[in-house]
């Protein structure tokens, strides 16, 4: 190429990183492994927590596009191989096209066109890659011409590169559905594109094991998985999994400074016995630094935290509350501004119209968040594949034998706003039966979901999490309108957990409108409140109502409640949750519960709602009555904390014990209890569908939020 392909530096970790397909022009190229880029070349970033906690020996910016072609860049490959005549429509790889890698020109048609490079590939969830097998598409037969147990395709070819079978791929030019794109092979056989989404169409097209991104000699041979067919440019064909950390004192200071730029010595010299040379600031490197910034603090402080910033990778990790335990109590300390540093952090008055919201307000007028990539993984989100199948399918930057342990990161300078909620008055609401039972339909979408992908459970949601989650996209919703940054330029910051709560809203984007003051200017007291009492009254409705507010489970496995693109959900770029547990109910409350939301049980309720209702919390659940277990009922008490109530009535009155979670109906519909000789279900709260659904096979459906002694004389009544 006659120049060299540009990307911004922040997008090689975020989109375009190592295993993903970056599109430029007529052509596809694949990011090419860690492996083969310049590391030497490339500057190294410090931040000592992060490096840590991935088990990092460094982490090291991605090159800038350069115009020098002497300077370092990325490393890709041609990707996908199979390419396709826009001119005759052949399909297949340079070589067979009578093409080269530089001139990518037809040889097979006298028009000479440019070769384009082929919608479909196809990945498994263990993150192998590869071209989309067309010919063994094109030869598969499906015996007794339907989908069955045993009815996958069967191959009936013979060698690929036999002469005899030269592919084309032909539109119709009738529509644009997958039914009017036909490969056809010159032995005659023909087959359209149809099915080639469906799992069971590419059943037995086992995955190959490919990880072209490493080179294309790397293959897991024992692989095996079911391949999975993607657009080329589809977003689930490549998730980055990224971590970040917020530089925080002492590792966002002077000495910090000091080491980032003395680095390149420092490194060259011999490693010390480092709780020896911390104590005595006898070695080395203690005695280069010292000498040469002899105005730097304390020998003991001075060699500690140098130690740890050359070093990393010597203290153990931490759990992830942990991890952002750190920060949020470097925020609430406070820094002032000082030479060097690289984060303030100071306290505002609360707005006295949000006192019974907020507990602390912090202007962070400047701050540095550090990224790395560490792995990828296709198909199936970073999360899900957590929950699921922990680490183990998270694929590598890296060969396995490359003993490299250096990661890709992107520093970002910013400033933000930090907002401080009373964790004791966010658990207890928490607690409440509202937030009980809003938190039990989430965990019940997510164990159907889990149950339709054979998955294990998912923990069960943190309502205290839901409600600071959704607090925060109310925030940046607001501030984008009124701090003069778009929303995609905002990024949230979640501190939950048993010592913490709070919301750091923070700018995200290198580019011009990456710190321009207008964020932590919103935390001055009359800035703040005004916008506060704006984003209550703008977001208590929607314009998706009732439908939003009455939602029972929308987005990924129905993960949220009420949160549509009307209002709270944001560019997935501003969501370190990807837009997934949010409930604009949890902070309003419902039409049926307007008094159960966060605001009305903090005392604050939005302009023209109605007054809050007093509401009795749920026996909580380390409170469990003795007559609980002695009656076996131990597994619904734990499992659905919404009808405790009813469980207790339940016990008195001796009803037989149902059965858990049984699927029922023709359409096979998760239920929470069943007394199934008597037809008798409890289940969700009411789903017209559903409940007409099992009404009509003859089921008595009662609906979690009925009167408790209501649907107890019905169950007594039934089932006894």
């Amino acid at each position: 190429m006659s120049s060299r392909l540009r990307a911004r530096r922040s997008a090689l970790l975020t989109t375009y990183g190592v295993g993903s397909l970056f599109p430029a022009d007529d052509s596809s190229y694949l990011i090419a492994g860690l492996h083969m880029w310049d590391k030497d070349k490339l500057p190294t970033i410090s931040e000592p927590r992060l490096t840590r906690q991935l088990r990092a020996g460094e982490l090291k910016s991605p090159p800038a596009t350069p115009d020098d072609r002497r300077k370092p860049g990325v490393p890709v490959t041609l990707f996908p191989r199979i390419l396709v005549c826009p001119g005759c429509s052949a399909l297949g790889t340079t070589a067979q096209l009578g093409a080269s890698s530089t001139d990518k020109q037809c040889g097979l048609c006298p028009d000479q066109a440019a070769l384009m490079p082929s919608r479909f590939i196809s990945a498994c969830q263990k993150g192998h890659l590869d071209d989309f097998p067309y010919y063994e598409w094109v030869h598969s037969t499906f015996p007794n011409s339907g989908w069955g147990s045993a009815k996958y395709p069967r191959s009936t070819s013979s060698n690929p590169k036999d002469e005899a079978h030269k592919l084309r791929l032909i539109s119709r030019g009738r529509s644009s559905a997958l039914s009017d794109i036909v490969v056809r092979c010159s032995c005659g056989k023909s087959r359209d594109m149809a099915d080639s989404f469906s799992p069971l169409a590419t059943k037995t097209l086992r995955c190959s094991g490919n990880r072209p991104w490493l080179g294309f000699a790397h293959r897991e041979k024992e692989c095996g998985a079911d391949r999975r067919t993607l657009q080329r440019g589809a977003s689930n064909a490549w998730f980055g999994v990224t971590s970040s950390a917020i530089s925080i004192p002492p590792y966002s200071g002077r000495i910090s400074a000091i080491v980032s730029r003395e680095r390149a010595n420092l490194v060259s010299m011999e490693k010390p016995d480092l709780e020896s040379a911390a104590r005595t600031g006898s070695s080395e490197v203690i005695t280069f630094l010292l000498k040469k910034y002899p105005h730097a603090p304390g020998v003991a402080e001075f060699a500690s935290q140098a130690l740890q910033e050359i070093y990393p990778e010597e203290a153990p990790a931490l759990s992830d509350e942990a991890f952002r335990l750190e920060e949020y109590k470097a925020i609430v300390e406070g820094m002032p501004e000082e030479p060097d540093s690289q984060f303030v952090s100071e306290s505002v008055k609360v707005p006295a119209g949000a006192t019974s919201i907020l507990t602390e307000v912090r202007r962070i007028s400047r701050l540095r968040e550090v990224r790395a990539l560490s792995g990828f993984t296709r198909v199936t989100s970073p999360e899900q594949m957590m929950e699921s199948e922990g680490e183990g399918n998270i694929s590598p930057l890296r060969p396995a034998d490359d003993l490299e342990r250096w990661l890709p990161a992107t520093e970002l300078l910013g400033e933000g706003l930090f907002v401080g909620l009373d964790h004791a008055h966010l658990k207890q609401w928490a607690g409440t039966q509202f937030a009980i039972a809003r938190g039990a339909i989430l965990n019940r979408n997510a164990r159907e979901a889990a149950r339709r992908r054979g998955t294990p459970a998912p923990p069960k949601v943190d309502m205290t999490k839901l409600a600071l989650h959704t607090f925060a996209h109310l925030l940046i919703d607001q501030l984008a309108l009124e701090a003069g940054y778009p929303a995609s330029s905002l990024r949230e910051r979640l501190y939950a957990g048993d010592d913490m709560a709070g919301v750091l809203i923070y700018t995200a984007s290198a580019d011009s409108a990456g710190s321009l003051g207008g964020v932590a200017a919103m935390a001055d007291t009359g800035r703040l409140g005004p916008a506060l009492d704006e984003a209550q009254h703008r977001l208590s409705w929607c314009s998706a109502d009732p439908v939003c507010i009455e939602s029972t489970g929308a987005g990924t496995d129905g993960a949220n409640l009420a949160a549509c693109h009307n209002c709270m959900l944001l560019p997935e770029t501003s969501c370190e949750e990807f837009n997934v547990l949010l409930d604009r109910g949890a902070l309003f409350g419902t039409l049926e519960t307007p008094g159960g939301g966060l605001f009305a049980f903090l005392g604050r309720t939005p302009r023209n709602a109605p007054a809050a209702e007093a509401e009795a919390p749920l026996i909580p659940a380390d409170q469990v009555p003795p007559e609980v277990f002695e009656a076996g009922w131990g597994e619904f008490w734990e499992e659905f904390p919404e009808h405790r109530t009813l469980i207790m009535v339940l016990i008195e009155n001796g009803v037989p014990l149902p059965t858990f979670g049984a699927e029922i109906g023709s359409r096979a519909y998760g239920s929470d209890m069943t007394w199934e000789a008597a037809l008798v279900a409890v289940v969700g709260p009411k789903e017209m569908s559903r409940d007409e659904s099992l009404e009509d096979d003859g089921w008595t459906v009662l609906n979690a939020g009925m009167n408790p002694d209501e649907m107890a004389d019905t169950i007594i009544r039934e089932a006894m």
